[in-house]
């Protein structure tokens, strides 16, 4: 038999670490693109959204318009 105590938790696991580096723009048209990349992908995932909700059951079949 093994005498060894077992750690009451499991080893801490490395994932992905936060990167504080930061990257930087060349030229204005990249900020406008990553601004409009951004603003298509909130629009998408409120839509996904509320298709979920709507398949749950939690709200009516009409979208928000605020």
């Amino acid at each position: 038999m093994d005498n060894k105590k077992e750690p009451k938790f499991g080893k801490k696991k490395s994932g992905n670490k936060f990167n504080r580096e930061k990257t930087f723009v060349s030229c204005e048209e990249d900020i406008v693109r990553a601004n409009e990349n951004q603003e298509l992908y909130k629009k998408e995932r409120t839509v996904e959204r509320h298709e979920r909700r709507v398949a749950a059951g939690l709200e009516d079949d009409k979208p928000n318009t605020k």
